[in-house]
């Protein structure tokens, strides 16, 4: 954030989609300058996401996901509880100095859903809970509609979970789980059965 702060006055073309094209190629190339200097065990972040196909977000099934940004990322790892509430675990990863001095976290912190101590984007997304489960235990919801090009994800999980509980033989599972684990946006995708 201190390296993209510093980049709030930069010229930038008139063009929405070229300016935001100037902006992230100027961001990567001084976060990884940057993280050099300091002597982060860093990456050229603009070869990396040329060569390599990026997702707003990656999963790994069944409860794991990591929100990648240019060099560093959130880490999340979902674990139910009951039916109705889960243990949801939040870690910011950066990559540091190996002799910087850092605190390693000791334990985790607990907050309730509504806390003000969490970050902006997790506050909003929590802030939803409430009002989602009232409506999901209404007494008219019968079922849901999910967009099958943006929401897919959601299916393409849920039917792996019934595949689980269904007792499917691990081979069929695990080729699911390689379909499963792709991005945010991922359209309803044939997972074999």
């Amino acid at each position: 954030m201190a390296v993209i702060e510093k980049l709030r006055d930069m010229d930038l073309p008139e063009d929405p989609m070229a300016a935001l094209g100037a902006f992230i190629a100027k961001a990567q190339q001084d976060i990884t300058e940057d993280g050099l200097a300091r002597g982060a065990p860093m990456f050229d972040i603009a070869k990396v996401n040329q060569e390599t196909p990026f997702h707003d977000v990656e999963f790994m099934f069944p409860h794991f996901f990591l929100l990648p940004s240019f060099a560093a990322m959130s880490s999340y790892r979902i674990r139910p509880l009951t039916a109705e509430t889960c243990l949801f675990e939040i870690w910011s990863l950066v990559l540091r100095p190996d002799d910087e001095p850092y605190e390693t976290p000791k334990a985790p912190i607990m907050l309730p859903y509504d806390s003000d101590q969490f970050p902006e984007i997790p506050m909003q997304d929590y802030s939803n809970l409430p009002r989602q489960q009232l409506g999901l235990h209404a007494g008219k919801f019968q079922h849901m509609r999910l967009s099958r090009e943006q929401e897919g994800m959601i299916s393409n999980y849920q039917r792996l979970v019934d595949g689980y509980l269904a007792g499917l033989d691990a081979e069929t599972l695990r080729k699911a789980q390689t379909v499963v684990n792709s991005g945010y946006n991922a359209p309803i995708l044939d997972i074999g059965f």
